[in-house]
């Protein structure tokens, strides 16, 4: 055990947000870490598994999201946005 004051562990922000899309799950993903200088809760990455949790596929967004849906049939991603205010935001894919 080290000398001194304990130092607190960082916190990485992981998976979040799950949504069931057809044979599919997919997942916000940030990897931020809550230390992080301008940290924000927004995330850019869905990562797509199938039910046995193999990966399918990563999809980028370009801009952050902190929940989102998705219209299967129209191959659209509706997300919700904080910054710089509340909005939506729809990515097609």
């Amino acid at each position: 055990m080290p000398n001194g004051p304990l130092e607190k562990p960082a916190c990485t922000d992981a998976y979040f947000a799950p949504q069931r899309v057809g044979d599919e799950v997919w997942v916000l993903f940030s990897g931020k870490s809550s230390e992080e200088e301008g940290y924000s809760i927004l995330a850019n990455t869905i990562y797509v598994y199938d039910w046995d949790g193999n990966s399918q596929r990563i999809l980028k967004l370009d801009q952050g999201v902190f929940a989102f849906a998705v219209d299967a049939k129209k191959r659209v991603i509706y997300g919700i946005s904080d910054s710089p205010e509340f909005h939506i935001l729809s990515f097609s894919y």
